[in-house]
């Protein structure tokens, strides 16, 4: 029993222990606000990102465009043959 813990030995370590966690929220909770309050990125950086976005797709558009431009005609032909094809009887 000369080894045994006595009950304000345990007192003391749960205080402890609460203190520990009470202290790690407050922190915590600290961090999350000034995270919040200072973003990661400026809104100047931010506006850049967008507007070279926008460019890009706006080019990827414009070239997709051209592309079906240019293979309009064939697309049209292969379609036409499809379509006659299948519609006409075939002479055998």
């Amino acid at each position: 029993q000369e080894y045994k813990h006595n009950i304000y030995y345990w007192h003391v370590i749960a205080a402890k222990l609460a203190f520990i966690i009470v202290m790690e929220h407050v922190i915590y909770s600290v961090k999350f606000f000034i995270s919040y309050a200072i973003p990661d990125v400026s809104k100047r950086t931010k506006s850049k990102i967008q507007r070279e976005k926008y460019l890009t797709q706006k080019l990827l558009h414009e070239n997709h465009l051209k592309d079906m431009t240019k293979n309009m005609g064939v697309i049209a032909e292969r379609m036409i043959e499809a379509v006659d094809n299948n519609l006409r009887p075939k002479l055998e």
